[in-house]
């Protein structure tokens, strides 16, 4: 079936309330609350299959010497910013092949393209080894149980149907500054970003993972170092950036060190993480460690 020709559930019988903004893609503020009927996750398989990813077959890129070499086809692209809620017309733009990350929507773009491609290990990996976050495994657990997804199943299936059940719409916003996010009631907010540096594809995929959790996720607190005071911190990893953590660790943990692009993934992989454990107060020693590899 064409993308443009078929339908996903999108009504949401939730509302947000709270915002979230932030200096990075995934650094928010907020906490939401679901109610009633649950909306309907997009199809993983069926974005893999318009990207052109063979069953089990996983892919990652990473920024090499300043260039980021990706580039999706109409199909992909329209495919998964379908599944995104991607109001193209925001972004200045129409349905169509995105490459190189010169504009907000390709790194948009690129974050989901790596939560369906890369490998983040099985959902019980996810669930009982990577996740330092008690309410993230808490509420991925449940999405997983309410899917019937089986312990072995890809980890990055629960990613996206998390992704794609919390978030409705992703939308442009010029005057946001710098990398930040800001959700609202099922929609994110993305500033106007033009290097992929701003937003590697690890990063903007565990910032999606991120900005979901703020639809129903506890609110961040003032940074003990008094620093981000428009964003805030989260008090330990027990919460959303535990749950953005988690991410960052799994795919780490389940990286092909033959693989193309591994060592500078795994390089990016050691940023994020840096970064994402600079916004907990008390993130422990260990936070920013990668985790070994898994044989």
């Amino acid at each position: 079936m064409r993308p443009g020709n078929r339908t996903r559930t999108r009504t949401r019988t939730s509302s947000s309330v709270g915002v979230g903004m932030g200096v990075g893609m995934g650094v928010g503020m907020g906490m939401g609350l679901l109610v009633g009927c649950a909306p309907t996750p997009a199809d993983y398989g069926a974005a893999r299959a318009a990207c052109g990813l063979e069953p089990g077959e996983h892919a990652v890129v990473a920024i090499e010497e300043g260039r980021l070499d990706l580039s999706l086809d109409a199909t992909c692209a329209t495919w998964l910013g379908e599944d995104l809620g991607l109001d193209w017309e925001s972004f200045g733009a129409t349905p169509g092949p995105v490459a190189g990350g010169e504009h907000s929507q390709d790194l948009v773009l690129f974050g989901a393209w790596q939560l369906v491609a890369a490998d983040y290990g099985t959902v019980d990996d996810l669930l009982d080894e990577d996740l330092p976050s008690t309410w993230g495994r808490g509420a991925l657990d449940h999405l997983a149980g309410r899917l019937d997804l089986a312990g072995s199943d890809p980890a990055g299936a629960l990613l996206y149907a998390w992704v794609t059940t919390r978030i409705d719409q992703v939308v442009l916003d010029p005057e946001l500054e710098g990398a930040g996010a800001w959700f609202h009631a099922g929609t994110v907010w993305v500033p106007v970003m033009d290097h992929p540096g701003q937003a590697p594809p690890a990063w903007m995929a565990s910032g999606l993972v991120h900005e979901a959790a703020h639809a129903d996720g506890p609110a961040h607190v003032p940074c003990a170092d008094g620093s981000h005071p428009e964003v805030g911190c989260d008090p330990d990893l027990d919460e959303i950036y535990g749950t953005q953590i988690g991410v960052l660790r799994a795919q780490a943990a389940a990286l092909d060190p033959q693989a193309p692009h591994a060592a500078a993934t795994e390089s990016e992989l050691a940023q994020d993480l840096a970064m994402a454990c600079g916004m907990v107060n008390t993130p422990g020693a260990d936070c920013a460690r990668l985790p070994p590899t898994r044989p």
